[in-house]
C-alpha cells in the first residue's frame, strides 16, 4: 500500500465519527486538521507516482495534484491559525 493511502483510509475512516458530535468552532477546526491529512496523502501518493517514471500524462497529473493540494493545505492552515 502506497503511504498516502494509510492516511487517506484513516482520514475517511475516522471523518464522520469525529465529526458527529462536533459543532461550530470544533468542528471547522476538526474537518479542517482532517482535509489537511488527507491533502499530504494525496501529495504523498502524487510524489509516488512521479518518481515510479509511470505515464508521463499520470505524472503531470500527479505533479499538478501536488501543487494544488499544497495551495489548499496552505489556506487551510491559515484559517486554523485563526479558529
Amino acid at each position: 500500500m502506497l503511504p498516502g493511502w494509510a492516511v487517506c483510509l484513516a482520514v475517511i475512516g475516522g471523518f464522520g465519527v469525529a465529526l458527529a458530535a462536533a459543532s461550530g468552532r470544533d468542528f471547522d477546526k476538526q474537518f479542517l486538521t482532517m482535509m489537511i491529512a488527507h491533502h499530504e496523502g494525496a501529495i504523498s501518493m502524487g510524489r509516488t507516482e512521479a518518481t515510479q517514471d509511470a505515464n508521463t500524462d499520470a505524472k503531470a497529473l500527479a505533479e499538478r495534484i501536488s501543487t494544488s493540494q499544497q495551495t489548499e493545505i496552505d489556506t487551510m492552515r491559515s484559517i486554523l491559525a485563526r479558529i
